[in-house]
């Protein structure tokens, strides 16, 4: 990591702004803002030495002062770190603007990972993907270009089967919900991020 940058926790009023992005999301962000108390975590971000937190913001203009591509090593890094504490670990990241019947999801839903849920699109990454570190900057960088809003959700599941599954099943979605740990952020006009977690999970 460049030693010009640092970890920096945010005040409590991220909480709202958060939630209001999971409520803006797909089925699974909202499932997990229903089942989540963001309020009784914390919320991480990585910026520049002595820069004080820039207003947290979710469109993709570009922040001042922040490095794209040192956030996006940090992001990774973190994602890289959650998948290694277990097989059973998984991140889900929502493909804002794809639909099942996009032709490129059948053609690269492999190599990217692809998952359905109803009309929704997502790309999954496992615990057996966290040595690959080239594989997860390909998935979030995929996410990350899909529309406006980038949302990993970082949490397990005891069915590694269901993770090699093509399609979400309800009770899956309501699994990943209750057993959410992280949840990563794309912010600061997206040109930084955010990794909100339970206070008991070590960052």
């Amino acid at each position: 990591m460049c030693e010009t940058y640092r970890e920096v926790y945010l005040a409590p009023d991220v909480f709202a702004l958060l939630a209001e992005w999971l409520r803006g999301g797909a089925t699974l962000c909202r499932k997990v803002l229903e089942r989540t108390q963001l309020e009784t975590g914390r919320a991480l971000t990585f910026l520049p030495q002595g820069m004080s937190p820039p207003t947290v913001r979710f469109c993709k203009n570009g922040a001042p002062g922040l490095g794209r591509s040192v956030a996006a090593d940090w992001a990774i890094a973190k994602t890289q770190a959650f998948l290694g504490l277990s097989l059973d670990k998984v991140v889900l990241f929502e493909n804002e603007c794809a639909r099942p019947s996009d032709p490129w999801t059948q053609r690269e839903k492999e190599r990217l990972r692809v998952l359905f849920f109803e009309e929704e699109v997502y790309h999954i990454l496992t615990g057996s993907d966290a040595e690959d570190r080239e594989l997860i900057r390909t998935i979030m960088r995929q996410a990350d270009k899909s529309g406006y809003r980038f949302v990993g959700i970082m949490s397990s599941l005891p069915d590694t089967g269901a993770s090699r599954a093509t399609r979400l099943e309800p009770n899956t979605i309501d699994v990943l919900a209750d057993r959410v740990e992280q949840i990563l952020f794309g912010a600061f006009d997206g040109s930084g991020y955010i990794i909100w977690s339970h206070l008991d999970i070590g960052n």
